[in-house]
């Protein structure tokens, strides 16, 4: 439901040892949702602050998606550079998390590109011919997405560091994703 990103864990050549607690919280009966659940990771070696925390539900099936208006990104206008062009200069994200494919537009209120997919193969050092239940590529995608439209519109590069809230209404394909992010500018940026 919620994720907080406090300090992060840095992954020097190879693995981290973490602890990863998971406290009980709530019952719910809301769109057949039956546990709400604190989840906090650490590093081992730091064990007294946590590295990240969210709330999680966890229930019996996935909620039904809300249809979405997309009237806020109307009159979209053409990204002034290619997606090379936008990771060597405006992002700095590896090999790995480079998922945009195409950006169709941009505006005052938002983004829309289109994001692809990854498998755990593609980026942890298994091979486990697994799927995610949430794609981390996906995810952290979005995000740029809020870093590019800030870099646009005010020269300013905000690191998103949480979120209020993340619904899953299915498992990622092996499609791009189209993801439209809506923005919301206070003064300055």
């Amino acid at each position: 439901q919620s994720l907080a990103l406090i300090r992060g864990i840095v992954m020097d050549n190879g693995s981290r040892d973490i602890r990863i607690v998971a406290q009980p919280q709530t019952y719910s009966s809301h769109e057949n949702l039956t546990r709400e659940i604190k989840m906090e990771i650490y590093e081992l070696n730091k064990p007294s602050h946590p590295c990240y925390r969210a709330i999680v539900q966890i229930g019996k099936r996935l909620p039904s998606p809300p249809l979405y208006d997309s009237g806020v990104l109307c009159g979209l206008r053409p990204f002034p550079m290619t997606v090379d062009d936008m990771y060597r200069r405006w992002l700095f994200h590896g090999p790995c998390f480079q998922g945009i494919s195409t950006i169709e537009g941009i505006n005052q209120q938002g983004i829309c590109a289109f994001l692809l997919p990854s498998l755990p193969d593609q980026c942890l050092n298994q091979n486990t011919g697994s799927r995610w239940l949430i794609d981390p590529v996906l995810l952290d995608c979005s995000l740029q997405l809020a870093i590019l439209w800030e870099r646009f519109h005010y020269d300013m590069t905000p690191l998103p560091t949480g979120f209020k809230s993340y619904r899953r209404f299915g498992s990622p394909s092996d499609s791009p994703v189209r993801c439209s992010l809506e923005a919301y500018p206070r003064s300055g940026g």
